[in-house]
């Protein structure tokens, strides 16, 4: 019973010192700065840039998408460095944890939207 009530001990320690600079890390990022950069895919011809926003890491923030010109579209997916998120609403809000591109992709209206991926 000894040994093993050291041995939790031991490893409990272990994960205890291991979590101290995991959570000093966290600290210092809290007061960064990271640079969201906005884009809204309609087709091969309309690729608008929206523009870059300057936000603080940690923030849960919400990205508005112009599309006064572009009324014959439906908003399909967003991705965000490169990772598709079909779940998150066009008023969805990301959470910023590093420098982003995010992307706002539309298909005309009455037509299929296909992403091809590669698994590898």
């Amino acid at each position: 019973m000894k040994k093993t009530f050291l041995l939790l001990l031991f490893i409990l320690s272990f994960a205890f010192v291991g979590l101290i600079p995991v959570m000093a890390e966290g600290a210092s990022q809290s007061e960064a700065t990271t640079t969201v950069s906005l884009t809204a895919y309609f087709d091969n011809e309309n690729i608008i840039e929206q523009g870059s926003v300057v936000s603080t890491f940690g923030t849960n923030d919400g990205y508005t998408i112009s599309k006064t010109d572009f009324e014959d579209y439906s908003f399909v997916w967003w991705v965000v460095n490169g990772v598709l998120y079909d779940s998150v609403e066009l008023t969805g809000e990301f959470m910023v944890t590093s420098d982003m591109h995010i992307v706002a992709v539309f298909k005309p209206l009455n037509t299929f939207a296909v992403v091809f991926v590669d698994t590898n």
